[in-house]
């Protein structure tokens, strides 16, 4: 799911990352599902996870910005971009592939949008920075639309000249053009299955029936259009249910705290309460449902969160001077803090942490499908 993700992210010499990535998590996968023995199964398991982790690190573009969790699905955000490999006949992209016009205005050319929604409630905005002519046509549409079209099976939009609103291809009236200057935003409800047109903030109309992931999309007719793509999914949906910013004295408490309790429990003579309390810890994780901490996350948090993870990595390497057992208890609450935290740009840094030379035991298969799952 990622490598899907990240095929419109990346470029593309990332390609033989992507297939990597593609046939670690398959037999990842397939791995899981079976009944191994722990010792076939420990050495299956640490050749399968260090090839993804190897691989997954070509997917850092593919931040967690990028990347947002709303209504229970992940949903792709990108910046506001037309995508240059989706495009139809002498479409022309500029100011950073944000803006889109067309050098022949002969037929139809189109283009679709970086943005995918699959999930959630999201808003984007078509800018007329020029149009003086009837034939655009601003809305969305499925990935496979025909991108040498007007209007289709395939799209929403809304013509420039009469306002024309046709929704996959069917006609719902006429809402009254748009010219130079003027705005029409659109938001997107996939839970509701609807999009909803406003011209300068003002409601036009509403199209349902949406039955899949969808794009940005815009069809022009002539030369002297130039549409710029603007979208407002800035922030995650961790960012909109977070607090305001904590005190400095809070922060100063934290960070303090915490480097005072790893430097007690590095301590060898304090092995025991390391365990003891790592085993206490790996209980209450287990407990917890995936994506317990990805709503509330704020800077303070995901530093104390890094602060951990960068403690657990110590004591899980192999230089450290913990035994197996205490190395694999770190192992295993390293996945748990990525599957509790969910946030792809912690996980791919939990990820880089067991490079392969971190235990791994068929223990852990239960945490990995959980990973996998998230």
């Amino acid at each position: 799911r990622l490598s899907a993700m990240g095929q419109h992210q990346a470029g593309e010499e990332q390609g033989g990352g992507r297939r990597g990535v593609r046939e670690a998590m398959a037999e990842l996968g397939s791995l899981v599902r079976k009944n191994l023995k722990p010792s076939a199964g420990q050495a299956a398991l640490s050749r399968r996870t260090h090839s993804l982790l190897s691989a997954s690190k070509r997917l850092h573009k593919l931040t967690s910005e990028q990347v947002i969790w709303q209504d229970g699905c992940f949903s792709v955000s990108a910046e506001a971009k037309w995508d240059e490999s989706r495009r139809g006949k002498d479409i022309v992209l500029s100011s950073n592939n944000t803006t889109v016009t067309r050098s022949n205005g002969n037929e139809w050319g189109g283009v679709l949008g970086s943005q995918c929604f699959t999930a959630g409630q999201h808003t984007f905005t078509f800018n007329i920075d020029k149009c003086q002519t009837d034939y655009v046509y601003v809305g969305l549409a499925y990935e496979n639309v025909d991108l040498n079209d007007n209007y289709n099976g395939r799209n929403i939009v809304l013509r420039a000249g009469d306002g024309s609103f046709r929704v996959f291809s069917s006609s719902q009236g006429c809402f009254g053009g748009y010219r130079t200057g003027d705005s029409i935003r659109v938001e997107v409800d996939m839970m509701e299955r609807t999009a909803t047109f406003y011209k300068n903030d003002q409601l036009l109309c509403l199209a349902g029936g949406i039955a899949g992931p969808m794009r940005p999309f815009v069809s022009i007719g002539s030369r002297d259009v130039s549409i710029t793509l603007q979208t407002h999914d800035a922030r995650s949906q961790s960012d909109l249910h977070a607090g305001g910013p904590s005190s400095p004295m809070l922060e100063v408490a934290v960070r303090a705290g915490l480097d005072l309790v790893f430097a007690l429990l590095e301590k060898e003579d304090n092995q025991r309460i390391r365990v003891r309390m790592l085993k206490t810890a790996l209980l209450a994780m287990e407990a917890l449902p995936p994506l317990a901490f990805f709503r509330d996350a704020d800077a303070l948090r995901d530093e104390a969160l890094s602060s951990v993870a960068d403690f657990l990595h110590a004591v899980a390497a192999p230089e450290s001077t913990a035994g197996l057992e205490e190395r694999a208890l770190c192992t295993q609450l390293l996945l748990e803090l990525a599957v509790a935290r969910g946030s792809l740009r912690f996980n791919l840094s939990i990820l880089a942490k067991l490079d392969g030379s971190c235990p791994l035991d068929d223990r852990m298969l239960g945490t990995l499908r959980r990973l996998g799952d998230v």
